[in-house]
């Protein structure tokens, strides 16, 4: 086997762990939303008027430090109060068993989720 195979087939190696790590955690992040999330934000994360916004979209796409801060603190990517409904859930802890607290990698898995929803 030559150089190039070797650096293809180690390439395309690596692209399908990446592949398979994504899917699981959009996997994770799905069951995460529904415990948590789709009672206000609705399935797909398309939004319920007069309850949750929808955060199929711009939402899914803020930064992981944005993100974190929305769901943890209840601050938008502006830094402005998102509404009072929206639990800040580092006071609060989620629904799900899984942590009281959302870990990092729960907020990984979940914004990986809503960047999957197209």
């Amino acid at each position: 086997m030559n150089k190039y195979a070797v650096v293809t087939a180690a390439l395309v190696g690596a692209a399908m762990a990446w592949a398979i790590g994504d899917a699981a955690s959009v996997t994770i992040g799905a069951r995460l939303y529904g415990e948590n999330c789709q009672t206000c934000h609705g399935v797909g994360a398309v939004g319920i008027s007069g309850v949750g916004p929808a955060l199929k979209g711009e939402v899914a796409n803020w930064s992981p430090v944005q993100f974190r801060r929305a769901v943890l603190r209840g601050v938008d990517d502006k830094g402005r109060p998102l509404s009072t409904v929206m639990p800040r859930w580092s006071i609060h802890g989620w629904k799900s068993a899984v942590s009281r607290v959302p870990t990092d990698a729960q907020l990984a898995d979940l914004q990986a989720y809503l960047k999957s929803l197209k």
